[in-house]
């Protein structure tokens, strides 16, 4: 009987947490598997505000300033009576419009010197193919020789201009033909046909050979030659 007893307290015995009613014994509450925890996951970045969005590039285009300009020239010619020393220049807007003054100044000849202040303008705009008309003013003086001796005389002149001429790369020409209409025995002296040829050095450097032709009405007709420089600005 002391056998029966023990066989049966010993299930109890044996697992002393088991419920009374259960004869077997699994295993304790505490033996229950561990969790075992996830591997850390990469963690995603923060959300980045949207880049501002970049403005657009503008673009500047540069513009060429061209309002005009300055073409000053210095030739000596050389005409039969005597050399002339030959100062030209021009104000030449971006129509190819102008105004412009010249001086001759013959100091060893009867024709003493000649001006012209003028303006015109170019028939065919801006471009390098110029036709220009233009009208004149001015003045000449003159040594006259008489009986009563050498006279200084003077008088008024008023004119027109015609030109035709090209603006190369390097080379140009043109051709100037003006006539003169004034109230004194001179005036005669005042037609001019001018061909000048030149070449550009540098951009703001020429040189020119010319052909003039002076006199071409009743008066005797007068040639010459002349050699000189041009500067633009």
């Amino acid at each position: 009987m002391t056998l029966t007893m023990l066989a049966l307290a010993a299930p109890a015995l044996a697992c002393p947490w088991a419920e009374a009613t259960s004869t077997t014994c699994d295993h304790r509450p505490d033996d229950r598997p561990l969790a075992v925890p996830e591997p850390d996951q990469p963690r995603e970045p923060p959300p980045v505000a949207a880049a501002a969005e970049t403005p657009p590039e503008v673009a500047f285009e540069q513009v060429e300033d061209d309002k005009g300009e300055l073409r000053l020239r210095y030739g000596m010619q050389f005409l039969p009576d005597a050399p002339a020393h030959h100062l030209f220049g021009r104000l030449v807007s971006e129509r190819d419009a102008y105004l412009g003054a010249e001086v001759r100044y013959m100091p060893l000849s009867d024709l003493f010197w000649t001006g012209r202040v003028g303006a015109g303008l170019d028939v065919f705009g801006a471009g390098k193919w110029d036709l220009n008309l233009g009208l004149w003013i001015g003045g000449a003086g003159e040594w006259n020789r008489d009986d009563e001796g050498l006279r200084l005389q003077h008088a008024p002149i008023a004119g027109t201009e015609v030109g035709i001429g090209v603006e190369g790369t390097r080379l140009f020409t043109r051709f100037r033909w003006l006539a003169g209409i004034g109230g004194g025995p001179i005036d005669d002296l005042l037609t001019e046909n001018e061909l000048l040829v030149g070449y550009k050095i540098v951009d703001f450097l020429h040189v020119f050979g010319q052909l003039l032709v002076l006199n071409p009405g009743d008066a005797e007709r007068r040639q010459g030659v002349g050699l000189g420089a041009r500067m633009v600005l």
